[in-house]
């Protein structure tokens, strides 16, 4: 027989040189033998990838469980099979559909025969991942209708370079069948050898390998069956064999999922519009009070359909593993211990992991893969924030729907996704999604140690009366035993007033940082203003260049003077503010000036965005209680920008409307616009920290795009009226207005205002 099969390569090869000398004009390719060592060690990188390539078409076998068994495989030389029960292969499969290079049949056949299930593998090079993981494959598989099975056995030593891949052949033969139905392989010896560790991470990661049940119902009502996680219909086994000796490995209890602090949702749906929600019973956050519209393009003033992807969804659980007090709810919460365990069990197992039709797409999400650019993104909205983003603090799923490959397709080597248009549209949502939730919780978060604040201050008001108890107890025993006692109260005294001194002067520094995170926000806005003159100034300088002409040149310098006179001007406004910001003291405001001021800063690009500004000042003598002069720029700029944007989405030629009074000897101030408006649900939010309606800036964007729009600035300005005993609220809007923002501050005394009025005409 072996020489017949010699005789006849002989042959074959003697025809395939004819046919060379009759087809000289034409040339054919040839497949040397060394291409296996291409498509199994060097195509398929890692071990766990090509573990979850056979897990996979066992999937496609319509198997509903696979074993694997390491045996020995500390070190180099054990055994690794992969057993299951699927429907098997007869002979025919095995030559034209495991044995053919880049098979066609999944294309041809994109759904499994007896449970409906779609496909897995594409592209026909999985099996070749028996190659990366060792020197020899032993296959044995049966179907049901056949009384034996047959037992393949390749030795992948035999590929080697400079062979004609036609000249190896490989034992095929009958034998007893070993079960009903189903496919082993057996690899050995492995090339590398598996610690324990190695084996947990690659079973974790073929557990995973399908969709998790609880992320999204859609799959589960197709017609065709996707993968999803559920144990009646395929089930992974992982065993650890030394000797006689087996261990089964078992995956981590994902129960704790339930106690995390928060769960992130979002989607896009069939119209391409973006969605994010956020639920917690422990911060009180509701998912329909937090849904929040999220925009595909740069500007987040204006809502962007997404142009590729639709029917996305994500879920992830978001935990922060250093306030356990945040969890409580009900009296039931999560223990410091728990924590913990679910903090060790993130240094490996976090992050945000992504499913392309069911199926688990390496790497991502997997320990050290920043695919979402969590990690790397440091900012000054975010750096130091008590409600952290990264890998570690999410255990996240994403649910992509791409039959036919059209949008997502996986590399070749099965590590990831082809950077297009469609992969780069879905990251940028995702990052912006996780930001808006990470900002919806910082909000709550804010809001109820705003409600603690409250109870603190009651303890402040308390201390007080601590302290005057103490020196009426002074002053009630003063004739007692002057001499013993004189020393003793001269001491407690100065204890006394140091203590008010401290008290004093960390008040007044927690009001400084105040108002430099206000400048920080204003000088963020002005940077993000004086950008758009930048065109025009180089527009104009061109024409000066370009032309001759003496009445073009005289008009194009008379518009550059312009420009720059009111660039000159706005940055002549922030140089005041950021001097203003040196001097400590406070002094009455008048409105009027602060308002006419501001109004001629923003003159300019108000006219650009055909913006209609109305004033009503009804009186003279509108100064607030001493304030620091600079916090009125934060005020203004807050609520021009955010009147600004609120317009722009609406879509409405804007308008805002600003009215001054006096009222039962308080300052009103009254911030009006017609853009998109408040709903109820948000009105008592919107002066939380980090609460915004808004979608967040790009992962790619500047610092000054993330600091804008953040969610802090209408926080700060609340924090500034408040600590003038002034209120801040949304009230009912006058006709033509959707919003309104009532500011109420004390009025200075008649002797504050005359001395700022003498002072004024001094500096004069």
């Amino acid at each position: 027989m072996e020489t017949n099969r010699e005789e006849l390569i002989k042959q074959l090869k003697a025809l395939d040189q004819q046919l060379e000398e009759i087809d000289k004009d034409t040339v054919k390719f040839s497949v040397d033998a060394g291409i296996i060592d291409r498509l199994g060690r060097e195509l398929v990188g890692r071990q766990e990838t090509a573990v979850a390539e056979l897990v996979k078409n066992a999937y496609d076998a319509d198997a509903t469980e696979v074993v694997l068994t390491f045996k020995n495989t500390d070190l180099a030389g054990g055994s690794l099979t992969i057993e299951d029960n699927g429907h098997g292969m007869d002979r025919n499969a095995i030559k034209n559909g495991f044995m053919r290079l880049s098979s066609t049949s999944k294309i041809h056949n994109p759904v499994s025969p007896k449970f409906n299930r779609k496909r897995a593998g594409r592209k026909g090079i999985g099996r070749f991942a028996t190659q990366r993981l060792g020197e020899k494959l032993i296959i044995t598989t049966q179907t049901a209708d056949s009384p034996t099975a047959l037992r393949v056995v390749i030795n992948w030593n035999d590929y080697n370079i400079d062979t004609d891949i036609n000249l190896i052949s490989n034992e095929i033969s009958e034998v007893p069948k070993e079960k009903p139905h189903g496919t082993t392989l057996n690899i050995e010896p492995i090339r590398e050898g598996w610690t324990y560790a190695e084996i947990q991470r690659v079973f974790r990661y073929v557990s995973d390998l399908l969709q998790p049940s609880y992320l999204s119902d859609r799959l589960k009502n197709s017609k065709i069956i996707f993968g999803v996680q559920d144990e009646d219909s395929f089930s992974v086994v992982c065993r650890k064999q030394i000797n006689a000796e087996i261990e089964i490995i078992n995956d981590i209890d994902k129960s704790f999922f339930d106690k995390s602090l928060a769960v992130f949702q979002g989607y896009i749906d069939d119209n391409w519009d973006g969605y994010c929600s956020v639920e917690s019973k422990s911060l009180e956050i509701d998912s329909l009070d937090s849904l929040r519209e999220i925009s595909a393009g740069r500007d987040r003033k204006e809502v962007e359909k997404f142009k590729y992807v639709k029917n996305v969804h994500f879920k992830a659980y978001y935990y922060i593993y250093n306030r356990a007090e945040y969890y409580l709810h009900d009296g039931i919460g999560i223990s410091s211990t728990e924590l913990k365990k679910v903090n060790d069990f993130s240094k490996t197992s976090s992050g945000i992991r992504l499913y392309r039709n069911g199926f688990r797409v390496a790497p991502y999400g997997e320990a050290g893969d920043d695919w979402l650019g969590l990690d790397e993104k440091v900012n000054m909205a975010s750096h130091s924030r008590r409600v952290p983003l990264s890998n570690r603090n999410l255990f996240g799923f994403v649910e992509i729907v791409d039959i036919e490959g059209s949008l997502f397709e996986e590399t070749s080597s099965r590590e990831g996704l082809l950077q297009n248009a469609a992969f780069e549209e879905l990251v940028d949502f995702l990052a912006k999604s996780f930001e808006s939730c990470r900002n919806i919780v910082e909000s709550s978060i804010g809001f109820l140690e705003k409600k603690a604040k409250r109870e603190q201050h009651k303890s402040e008001d308390k201390t007080q009366s601590d302290f005057e108890t103490i020196e009426d107890f002074f002053n009630a025993n003063e004739d007692t035993d002057k001499q013993n006692t004189s020393s003793q109260k001269e001491k407690a005294q100065q204890a006394l007033e140091n203590i008010k001194q401290t008290l004093n002067r960390e008040l007044g520094e927690t009001a400084m940082l105040r108002v430099l995170a206000g400048i920080g926000l204003s000088i963020g806005e002005f940077v993000h203003e004086i950008r758009q003159f930048n065109p025009i100034f180089q527009s104009e300088i061109a024409v000066l260049s370009k032309y001759a002409d003496a009445d073009t040149l005289k008009d194009s310098i008379n518009g550059l003077s312009q420009n720059f006179e009111q660039f000159r001007t706005y940055a002549a406004y922030f140089d005041e503010t950021i001097r203003n910001n040196l001097k400590r003291e406070l002094v009455p405001i008048d409105i009027r000036i602060v308002v006419r001021d501001f109004l001629a800063i923003i003159k300019r690009t108000a006219d650009k965005n055909q913006v209609n500004i109305e004033t009503f000042f009804h009186g003279y003598d509108l100064f607030t209680c001493p304030m620091h002069p600079s916090e009125w720029s934060s005020i203004l700029f807050n609520l021009y920008s955010n009147a600004n944007k609120a317009t722009i989405k609406a879509r409405v030629s804007a308008k805002i409307l600003i009215q001054v009074k006096e009222e039962n000897s308080r300052i009103v101030f009254e911030f009006c616009d017609n853009g998109t408006g408040i709903e109820d649900i948000h009105k008592n939010k919107i002066f939380n920290a980090f609460f915004t309606t808004s979608t967040p800036a790009g992962r790619n964007a500047s610092q000054n795009e993330e600091l804008i729009g953040s969610g802090l600035g209408l926080k700060i300005v609340s924090d500034i009226i408040e600590s003038y005993e002034g209120e801040i609220f949304v009230s009912n809007p006058p006709d033509g207005f959707k919003t309104c923002i009532r500011i109420e501050l004390p009025k200075a005394t008649d002797e504050q205002i005359k001395e700022q009025i003498n002072d004024d005409l001094f500096s004069a």
